[in-house]
């Protein structure tokens, strides 16, 4: 624990939490210095510094940068995800580390020694979401995320690698230095009625200003707030300063510099597409002005354009940019306001597309000034060359409103070409527009326009929006609103057919409020849209109302009415309102959006709810009816597809049926599955019958969820007098409740007396059912014999699982040897159903088994001694290390471990006596009348077989062979147990290992002996097998369990054993405690003893998967699967939605997990027990933090484990492409697509320009990149020089396997040429799909997973390439490629590429 010595209170959450982590992870012989004001000398400014780090070897001056999400670092700015961006915090901290050093050896408390101290700049990302990008690698060596914050300060050194003396036995001297030469802020920073909440950027007015430096560091920038109104949002204020120390015509002169932007400001009116300026007041001593900013969460521009994948911006978003900046420039421009510095940088995209124009520090307000009083030429000196206009370049200085349009025009170019716009010499410009995809003409002669050299010819900013206007081909909205009919060329889409509403895509615009984000379903009266409200930034429900037998309107009306009168109710989707889209003539009704899938989407793939689950869906929806039939409202339409399952309760959908029983229309009496036998001629149903109809559906849609089946079977309607068959003659569905079956039986009975009168009597008889599965009787355990110390209350078997978890404090004799035969936990492999068989039929000579330890080798040759005993074979005198046995006249000879010495035989002699008779190149010499089987290590037999291949030359051969392939040769077969998986899928309808030793584990009679003890309804033990073998949920936790364990196989770090799984399966269910711990730790926690209850919370099967030791360091886990699972804790996968949920609502999730009868509520009761401990207060201790996140780890595991719903629990999972990857590996057939996929990530990852042509499908590597240089050049490789497959284990009939990786291999056209091959396994394929998806690699990236690329590049740079692109800022790409006759060709990139006749074309490039 690091000591902490506080001069001033940290401001805010983020310097909070870094001072918590150095408190609770830093060694002790650190000290931390914490907020205090630093002077930079006489007369100079005063910044205040975060944290003095003071470690073993060097002083960090830290600032903590609250930021979230992705920070992109371009030039001297940092691009935070979604808000302003400011100038980069790692020079100024740099600064202030190198003033400090001068403090230390100046100041009259420092003593000689601490002149010597090295000083560092250090900022520290506190959030785990922050994600630095920084291509150029200019601030990431001097910025560290708070996780890696410590073994950051341990092993970092300067750049220079110089020496370090220890300053340890300097820090009370260091901390002297800082108490006595710095002081406390005074409070919270205000200027005028704001409040400082985070410093963005401080800037001295006294530093001088070095040439080429961004000039945003001048100005410094805050995130601040209404002092007197802390709840009523941030804003952005930046401080326009002047150096008091400046002579009086110079302070003149700067004031007046300063004051342009905030004349600027002041004159522009409210615009949308301006950040707008809340207000603008001059400093308090006179030295310059603040600006008030709203603080708009949008992203600059320039990200946009460099985003990929899903963060690019679509064609809509493109347009609605140029409408943005163009209706800015309008509004400057009529207020006589020139910006003067418009590039993407100074653009900002809110998160609804709308774009906002930003950055006026170089704005000019009105008539020209005197040049000296101007920010003209700071303005050409600091704008991009690009984007000055012709005229700029002549009259440096001079800008105008034609000046602006240039830039738009180049920033327009750039948006839509991902590229600049070229002037070659003579002054002509290239523009690449033609190129481009999916821009309108029209548009790209209004850029044009813009970019022409004639400023008098570039149309004024709301000539050329009036121009788009007219012409707008992908909206069409003034065209739309003018013309009486309607352009079917201009207007493809047909708002008065009904069909066009079916399949609305993504994004698309209903209205200017609401945007498309997915269809929800359809029906006979229309189509259902999950929506975007732009205005409300909420999530709601259109339902589009297109087609009706009567009428639409009287549709409308109805069911409108039906719902405006139904009060809201919990098990009821409320209704908002209605209108009428304002193209096209169909109705809407609008409605609040619930998170949760319908139940018939719940039910997919053959699932079905366990009987717990489907009563509490009974008690939801007969409340909800109960509350609609008592305001003479009925639903008329109940079906899975109209329930939605929610967190919150299952609700009642869709009332487009419903009628109340006054209305005349004609009711449409639901779906014919759902509808009872005698409605079928009713027309004008009574409000008893109605009632019915809704019971009875939902009677049926709850016998669906719970059967999976329909309860006629064979038929698609009730069938007319036949009663429901009974659930408990189905499968897994025999310990119903009889009462709980007839409850349900009743609601669907063949006759309409015989079934519920209303929804009160079902709500009361399904309220009598006490339980939904029959409550089995405790059974006895089997008589065993007593043991010494034995007393009630234990369980045998579970002191046999402590023995098999590899690392008990006990024993772990249980991990070596077969189990005792009381508890047969041992689970039949390939080896026993298929090998087994075939050696005791003679099939075989010889069977070398290898394998890593625990890979049960030894437990299948002791088995099948015991069957050959069965089978009454003869048994010679047995050996230590081996059986001799014959059968049926064939003689069989074991050897359980050919990798160890044998009493005083060496192994090498062990091994030559044994494989004897397999000497030679003839196999028919081999003998035939007998089977040798031996079980050795892969490497120690390879060794043998090669150091005497003289011997054994047929042999040696063989053995490679079978362990590459897995094929049988000459009776010898080599069965490689490294290649086993575990969870694979067997098939013959078996389950994979993992799922039958979990089965073996959890299975009833081993925990018999449990139902006598006192213990029992709250044992954490008892408690976790019965999760596993629940005979509905159990399936779902094992396959959920199973999924982790796969990506731990996946990961290719370890080989998982049959011991590493019996090893960690048992930690699982016992946390490695026998009955007496178990009762111990049960009986500290009733003694009130806080620490028992977090070690009982953390033994829960959802949290002791991960191997977690309450109160000990997870670390120190040495159990090898138990390592491997804790990297893949779904705990720290960031689910901002969940942790909101769980933090503030608490454990219980309502309807979102699986139900468990007959389990118990231990989970509940302890995460509820935590959950009320929860402190609400930023003061909270240490131990209370630890528990809060404990708590959440806890609440969030279990959600993994047991979400009802199908695809939210994937969420969870630490990687987001194993999906896709499992299903390349199962397919086995990845296609050119995922070859592409593949390159265009490497390619992304080498900051591979988008070129034209095939460029941008080729692989690309980049050269390395010389100092100062212009040009970026990468070298070429062909696409369809390179394949993609998955790579195969050995086949073998004795072993369960699956792939796991693939395999790109490069094939030069040189045969001789060396080949590069990349091997794809999971942590790889991740970090490949989030390229492919547009991240950009960050600093994590290239320190971790991007190595794994480096061995397959520089394979690939060994080989001959032929062609290398050329990139230079604002030029276009070249190739430069090879001929065939040796001379090269230099040809625009867009060209196609020389064939073997171009010499004679090319002489003039060469």
């Amino acid at each position: 624990m690091a000591r902490i010595i506080p001069i001033g209170e940290p401001a805010n959450e983020a310097e909070r939490m870094v001072l918590r982590h150095l408190r609770e992870h830093g060694p002790d012989t650190w000290t931390v210095v914490s907020n205090f004001e630093l002077s930079y000398g006489p007369g100079r400014q005063v910044f205040e510094v975060d944290l003095a780090i003071l470690t073993d070897h060097a002083c960090y001056i830290a600032d903590t940068k609250g930021t979230l999400g992705r920070i992109e670092v371009r030039g001297g700015r940092w691009y935070p995800e979604g808000r302003t961006p400011f100038a980069s915090p790692v020079r100024k901290v740099r600064s202030h580390a190198r003033v400090t050093a001068g403090l230390l050896g100046r100041s009259r408390a420092a003593t000689a020694a601490l002149g010597s101290v090295w000083c560092e700049g250090l900022v520290i990302l506190p959030y785990p979401s922050a994600v630095l990008y920084d291509p150029a690698g200019l601030d990431e060596r001097n910025t560290v995320h708070l996780s890696e914050l410590v073994s950051f300060l341990r092993e970092h050194r300067p750049p220079d690698n110089r020496p370090l003396k220890s300053v340890s036995d300097l820090h009370d001297d260091l901390a002297r230095v800082f108490q006595a030469e710095t002081r406390p802020p005074s409070g919270p920073r205000r200027f005028g009625n704001y409040e400082v909440v985070e410093t963005l950027h401080e800037a001295d007015p006294s530093e001088p200003f070095e040439e080429g430096e961004d000039p945003a560091r001048r100005v410094s920038v805050y995130r601040v707030r209404l002092a007197d109104q802390p709840q009523s949002g941030t804003h952005i204020l930046q401080v326009h300063a002047v150096d008091p120390l400046l002579s009086e015509s110079a302070r003149s002169t700067a004031h007046a510099r300063i004051g342009n932007p905030v004349q600027a400001l002041n004159k522009l009116p409210s615009c949308p597409n301006i950040v707008p300026c809340t207000t603008s007041f001059p400093l308090e001593d006179g030295d310059g002005y603040a600006v008030v900013l709203k603080d708009v969460h949008a992203d600059a521009l320039r990200i946009k354009l460099d985003a990929k994948g899903q963060g690019a911006l679509g064609a809509d978003a493109k347009r609605r940019v140029v409408d943005g900046v163009l209706s800015a420039l309008a509004v400057a421009h009529a207020h006589r306001v020139v910006h003067r510095h418009l590039t993407p940088d100074t653009v900002l995209v809110g998160r609804n597309g709308v774009a906002m124009l930003t950055g006026f520090d170089y704005a000019h307000p009105g008539p020209p000034r005197p040049r000296e009083l101007t920010l003209g030429m700071e303005a050409f000196q600091y704008q991009p060359a690009a984007y000055l206009a012709p005229e700029c370049h002549d009259r440096p200085g001079v800008f105008s409103p034609a000046t602006d349009l240039y830039a738009a025009g180049v920033l327009f170019h750039e948006l839509y070409t991902g590229e600049l716009p070229v002037r070659e010499a003579g002054g002509i410009l290239l523009d690449a527009l033609d190129d481009a995809d999916r821009i309108d003409p029209d548009l790209k002669a209004v850029i044009r326009a813009l970019l022409s050299d004639d400023p008098a010819a570039r149309p004024p900013a709301r000539e050329a929006i009036g121009r788009l206007s007219l012409v707008d081909s992908g909206r069409a909205r003034a065209r739309a609103r003018a013309l009486p009919e309607r352009d079917e060329e201009r207007e493809p889409f047909d708002w008065d057919n009904p069909h066009s509403y079916d399949n609305l895509p993504e994004g698309f615009r209903l209205t200017e409020k609401f945007r498309v984000r997915a269809r929800l379903g359809h029906g006979q009266f229309g189509v259902v849209y999950r929506v975007f409200n732009t205005l409300d930034d909420t999530d709601e429900v259109l339902k589009i109302i297109t087609r009706d037998r009567e009428s639409v309107e009287e549709r409308l009306k109805d069911e409108y009415r039906i719902l405006r009168k139904i009060p809201p109710h919990p098990n009821l989707v409320r209704l908002i309102d209605a209108e009428w889209l304002p193209r096209g003539r169909f109705p809407y009704l609008r409605m609040e959006y619930a998170e949760g899938r319908d139940l018939q989407r719940v039910l997919g793939r053959d699932r079905t709810l366990g009987p717990a689950d489907v009563r509490k869906l009974l008690e939801d929806c007969l409340a909800g009816l109960a509350h609609l039939h008592a305001e003479s409202v009925f639903h008329c339409d109940i079906k899975p597809s109209n329930l939605l399952w929610t967190a919150d309760g299952a609700r009642i959908l869709d009332f487009n049926a419903a009628v109340s029983a006054d209305s005349t229309l004609t009711p449409v009496l639901g779906s014919p599955r759902y509808l009872a036998p005698e409605a079928t001629g009713l027309k004008r149903p009574s409000r008893e019958e109605l009632a019915d109809l809704d019971l009875f559906a939902l009677g049926v849609s709850a016998y669906e969820a719970l059967t999976g089946g329909y309860p006629w079977e064979g038929r698609q309607t009730p069938q007319r007098g036949a009663e429901p068959a009974d659930p408990r003659g189905l499968p897994g569905l025999g310990d119903l409740d009889p009462d709980f079956t007839a409850v349900l039986r009743r609601a669907i009975a063949p006759r309409r007396f015989q079934r519920y009168r209303d929804a009160e009597e079902f709500q009361g008889e399904l309220t009598a059912v006490r339980e939904v599965r029959i409550v089995p009787r405790a059974r006895t355990a089997p008589p065993r014999p007593a043991a010494a110390g034995d007393t009630a209350g234990t369980n045998p078997f579970v002191s046999h699982l402590q023995t098999l978890y590899s690392q008990s404090n006990r024993t772990n004799a249980g991990t070596r040897g077969l189990d005792p035969a009381a508890f047969p936990l041992y689970v039949d492999t390939a080896l026993d159903t298929a090998l087994r068989p075939h050696v005791l039929e003679g099939r075989h000579r010889l069977v070398v088994i290898t394998g890593n330890a625990g890979d049960g080798k030894t437990a299948f040759l002791e088995r099948l001694a015991e069957e050959a005993r069965r089978r009454s074979a003869d048994f010679g005198e047995p050996r230590p290390n081996g059986e001799d046995f014959t059968l049926d006249g064939r003689s069989f000879h074991t050897n359980h471990d050919g990798s160890q010495d044998e009493g005083g035989t060496d192994n090498d002699t062990v091994l030559d006596a044994f494989l004897a008779p397999y000497r030679g190149t003839d196999p028919t010499a081999w003998p035939d009348d007998q089977t040798r089987l031996i079980a050795v290590n892969e490497g120690r037999l390879v060794d043998f077989v090669t150091r005497h291949e003289d011997r054994y030359p047929l042999l040696a051969a063989t053995v490679r062979e079978g362990l590459s392939t897995g094929r049988d040769a000459h009776g010898v077969t080599v069965v490689n147990l490294n290649a086993r998986d575990v969870l694979a899928d067997p098939g013959g309808g078996k389950q994979p290992i993992m799922h039958r030793m979990v089965a073996a584990m959890t299975d009833g009679r081993h925990w018999a002996a449990c139902g006598s003890c006192r213990l029992a309804p709250r044992c954490y033990a008892l408690h976790n097998a019965r999760t596993f073998s629940h005979p509905t949920a159990g399936a779902q936790i094992t396959a959920r369990l199973a999924t982790l364990y796969r990506m731990a196989h996946l990961r290719g770090r370890l080989h998982i054993t049959l011991r590493d799984l019996r090893s960690a399966l048992a930690y699982t269910l016992t946390s490695g405690r026998d009955c007496a711990q178990i009762h111990a730790l049960h009986g500290r926690q009733a003694s009130g003893e806080p620490e028992a209850s977090q070690e009982l919370l953390d033994s829960l099967y959802f949290t002791s998967w991960t191997g977690t030791h309450t109160g000990e360091d997870r670390a120190d886990e040495r159990d090898r699967l138990l390592a491997q699972l804790r990297d893949l804790d779904v705990a720290t996968v960031p689910d901002p939605q969940l942790d909101r949920r769980l933090d503030y609502t608490g454990p219980a999730a309502g309807h979102s997990l699986v139900s468990f009868d007959q389990r118990g509520d231990l989970d509940e009761r302890l995460l509820t027990e935590s959950f009320r401990a929860l402190p609400r207060t930023h003061l909270a201790d240490r131990a209370q933090i630890s528990a809060h996140r404990a708590y959440l780890a806890a609440a969030r595991r279990r959600f993994y484990f047991e979400s009802l719903d199908g695809t939210r629990w994937t969420r969870l999972l630490p990687y987001q492409a194993a999906d896709r990857f499992l299903h390349l590996l199962s397919t086995g057939r990845p296609g050119p697509e995922e070859l592409t996929r593949v390159i265009e990530a490497v390619n992304r990852g080498e900051d591979m320009p988008r070129t034209p042509g095939r460029e941008g499908r080729d692989l690309a590597l980049q050269v390395r990149a010389v100092p100062g240089g212009t040009v970026r050049s990468h070298r070429l490789f062909p696409a369809d020089s390179f394949t993609i497959a998955v790579a195969r284990p050995p086949a073998s009939p004795y072993v369960e396997t699956s792939p796991r990786e693939l395999v790109v291999h490069h094939h030069p056209g040189d045969e001789r040429a060396h080949r590069a091959r990349l091997t794809v396994r999971l942590d790889l394929y991740e970090l490949l799909d989030r390229l492919h998806r547009g991240h950009q690699p960050g600093v994590a990236d290239r320190q971790g997973q991007n190595l794994a690329l480096a061995v397959f590049k520089n394979a690939l740079a060994a080989t001959s390439y032929q062609e290398v692109l050329l990139n230079a800022p604002g030029s276009p790409p070249y190739r430069l490629s090879r001929l065939p006759d040796g001379a090269l060709r230099l040809a625009p990139a867009g060209q196609a590429p020389a064939g073997p006749g171009a010499a004679q074309d090319t002489e003039g490039a060469r």
